[in-house]
Formats: C-alpha cells, sequence, structure tokens
C-alpha cells in the first residue's frame, strides 16, 4: 500500500532533535550503521521482479554514508529543504540522517522511509539509534548484536487479531470521502517542495492539554481542530462540500511487546470530514 501511495504524497517520516551542545559525529555514524545490523530490515531495498515486490537485503550497506555533516546559522532552513527531498526505496538508504552545526548548538534530522516504518515505530528506532550511539561513546569498538529477520507485522496479522467479522464490519466505514479541491501539489516528477512547521512549545501545550480536558476533549481533538481551521482559511472551501481529512491511527497496540518487529507499518486510518 505505501508503495502505491508514494506516486501522490511525499512517503518519508522525519525525527528532529535539538540539542544545545554538540552530538559526538564519529558516534553518531558508528550508531546509524549499527542500527542497520541490529533491525536488518532497514537495510534492505524494495525490489520487483517478475510482478512480486519484496524486500531485498542490501550488500553495498559499509559504502553508504548514512550521515550528512552541515554547517549553518539557519538550522530551520536546512531542516526543511532536506525534509522536501525524496527517498526510493530501491535505490536509496531507507534510514539516513542531516547534523546541523550552528553556534547555538546541533539539529539532528533522522528520516525514514515510510514504506519501511510507520512513525510509531520510526520513534522506537530513533530510540534505539539514541542507545547505540550512547554505547559507543562509552565505547568506540563496541560490537553490536547482530540482529536477524523478525516477523513485522501487517494486514494479515492485524485481521487475525482481529478476527474476521470485526475486519468486515470495519470495511464500509474505512472509505473515505473523496476530496473535491486539494492543496498545490507538484507533478509526479518534480523534485522539490516545502515543509510548513509551527512549534508548540511546552507552555502552549499544557494549556491546550489543560483546556481539553475541561471541555471533555483530547489534544489530537484540538489539534486536527486547529488543522481543518487552517486548511478552511487557506482553501476557502464551499460550505456545502465536505473537507475530508486522513487520521493516522496506531495499531501496535494490538501486539505484545517482542511479538513481532518494532519497525514496521502497523498503522490505520480514519477519515474526518467537515
Amino acid at each position: 500500500m505505501q508503495a502505491i501511495t508514494r506516486a501522490y504524497i511525499n512517503q518519508q517520516i522525519h525525527c528532529v532533535i535539538t540539542f544545545d551542545g554538540q552530538l559526538d559525529a564519529r558516534a553518531l555514524r558508528c550508531a546509524l550503521r549499527a542500527l542497520m545490523h541490529v533491525e536488518p530490515e532497514l537495510a534492505c531495498r524494495f525490489s520487483v521482479r517478475g510482478g512480486k515486490a519484496y524486500w531485498e537485503h542490501r550488500d553495498d550497506i559499509d559504502q553508504i554514508e548514512f550521515l550528512r555533516v552541515e554547517y549553518s546559522q539557519s538550522p530551520d532552513v536546512e531542516v526543511k529543504q532536506y525534509a522536501a527531498m525524496h527517498m526510493l526505496a530501491e535505490r536509496d538508504p531507507l534510514v539516513q540522517a542531516l547534523l546541523i552545526r550552528s553556534d547555538h548548538g546541533d539539529t539532528l534530522c533522522v528520516k525514514v522511509n515510510h514504506m519501511i516504518s510507520d512513525a510509531a515505530g520510526v520513534k522506537k528506532a530513533v530510540a534505539l539509534l539514541a542507545e547505540l550511539y550512547t554505547r559507543y561513546l562509552a565505547d568506540p569498538d563496541y560490537q553490536p548484536p547482530e540482529g536477524s529477520f523478525r516477523e513485522r507485522g501487517g494486514s494479515w496479522d492485524l485481521m487475525k487479531k482481529a478476527g474476521l467479522l470485526r475486519t468486515l464490519k470495519g470495511i464500509p466505514t474505512g472509505i473515505p470521502l473523496f476530496p473535491k479541491f486539494q492543496l498545490p501539489h507538484p507533478e509526479k516528477d518534480e523534485e522539490g517542495g516545502e515543509y510548513a512547521i509551527r512549534i508548540i512549545g511546552a507552555r502552549q501545550f499544557r494549556k491546550i492539554k489543560s483546556g481539553s480536558k475541561e471541555r471533555g476533549a483530547t489534544v489530537n481533538d484540538v489539534l486536527l481542530t486547529a488543522f481543518f481551521r487552517s486548511l478552511c482559511r487557506t482553501l476557502h472551501p464551499p460550505r456545502d462540500v465536505p473537507l475530508p481529512v486522513q487520521v493516522s491511527v496506531d495499531l501496535g497496540y494490538l501486539f505484545e511487546e517482542n511479538e513481532i518487529s518494532p519497525v514496521c507499518n502497523l498503522c490505520g486510518a480514519i477519515y474526518t470530514a467537515v
């Protein structure tokens, strides 16, 4: 499914972390490379041969540069440009990172191809990357354990967990409304694009959380409302035409820890329309 939808949307997931000081670039490079050994599915390429699609383990991992280091006093600009760059699962590494150095500290942007993992899996991969980085800081000669390919979890596993009846009941409600209008989008083969980023600070987040709780809502409710409001102010949709938005749902809670690989696509979606 992710291979199909990448023709219409940017299939990259990004994790951006800022630091007051500087990271050890050598330890970070070692940690990124070690991540491919601990979770070998991240060291694959997407292949289609004879009408069959599958993940193929790469034999050139030692020749790939997973980390790029840039010096800039405008890390936000660099992150936006880096985030807009596409990665092809058939050619490019599924995980790579950009380290931006400025006078105010380091900014690390980790880019993961959505074809190999959803956002929940990326969070787990970044946590593992941090653990490996710490180990290489303490021991530059650290040798990570060689991981093995595991059941990654997918639609079939979810169907077995939910049962056939519940799965069939969920199908009619999962059909989205087709949008009558959309944001401008470049042609399929065009490069470029840009991300609009809004950072919600700790104080503002606490206000959102407190205010939503008083009204019997969740933080997701508030963020989705703000997103709809911004879309309406940007697109100026007619009042009688539904405006659907896809909302991701993490379905990993259905599985026990260590039951499947943490790096996988176990996200569903609901389609909210105003």
